[in-house]
């Protein structure tokens, strides 16, 4: 469960915080801090599984990362739980900075802590800011929804469904079942 710190921070006032305790990070949505525990076991599994999967199949041109912070407008700092971005933005940005924008693809595992406008607003500003594609995974429900820019949302359940990755050059589906097995 995340926990809420009372009144709007600014960036700079963000940035000059203590590191949260226990394993825990920040994020700031929309200038409201969150507490966002470590992740459990079964969430840090799909974190894996997600990310060795990229890793795999994804081309040179595009870099993968879990759990990346990324500052999307002036008072938002998102740390999705796989980022996806063009390997061209990921080698311009500077080493001492913070990402910005958001990455091609977001994934958002959900957990328990995570509220459905929380959820909607990170969506909306993922696009806002350079989002392709918006993936939600509900280890409850072995369910992808996936939010993309051109093409709607699309759902993804059982155990036989693939999720396409074309846009990012890949041309072998990912099957649900690497995800939920």
């Amino acid at each position: 469960m995340s926990s809420t710190v009372a009144g709007l921070l600014t960036f700079e006032e963000f940035e000059r915080l203590p590191d949260p305790p226990d394993g825990g990070r920040y994020e700031l949505l929309e200038g409201e801090l969150s507490l966002v525990p470590p992740p459990k076991r079964g969430h840090k599994k799909i974190q894996v599984k997600l990310a060795r999967w990229c890793h795999r199949n994804l081309p040179a041109e595009w870099e993968c990362s879990e759990a990346f912070g990324v500052r999307v407008g002036g008072t938002n700092y998102l740390i999705p739980d796989i980022a996806v971005f063009a390997t061209a933005r990921w080698d311009v940005e500077g080493d001492d900075g913070y990402f910005e924008g958001a990455p091609e693809l977001a994934v958002e595992v959900l957990s328990p802590s995570n509220s459905a406008r929380g959820i909607a607003t990170k969506i909306a500003l993922y696009f806002e800011h350079g989002a392709q594609e918006c993936w939600i995974v509900d280890p409850l429900d072995k369910r992808v929804t996936v939010h993309s820019i051109d093409q709607g949302t699309r759902i993804y359940t059982g155990t036989t469904a693939s999720i396409t990755l074309a846009r990012f050059g890949i041309d072998e589906p990912l099957p649900l079942s690497v995800i939920f097995s």
